[in-house]
């Protein structure tokens, strides 16, 4: 199967958060990985064709991730995911 440009960056991103999250404490990481394939699963449900919002979740999701790779960061806090 071949996916799209978008669907690449989207599994790219997904990837990059999961390599974070092995860089944090181990008693964090579970909840951290509930969070962010919780997040993602979410998105699944957006069309296809909804570009826009997307790029916008991508856009969100590097902002996101960004703040998880700062080392200060050792947990997450879990919240339901927004629509």
């Amino acid at each position: 199967m071949r996916y799209s440009g978008l669907q690449l960056e989207v599994l790219g991103l997904y990837r990059a958060f999961l390599r974070v999250i092995r860089t944090k404490p181990l008693e964090a990481q579970p909840a951290m990985q509930a969070h962010v394939r919780a997040r993602f699963e979410a998105g699944r449900s957006m069309p296809r064709t909804a570009f826009n919002r997307i790029e916008r979740s991508i856009r969100d999701g590097r902002k996101h991730l960004r703040t998880l790779k700062r080392a200060s960061v050792q947990s997450i806090a879990s919240s339901q995911p927004s629509a």
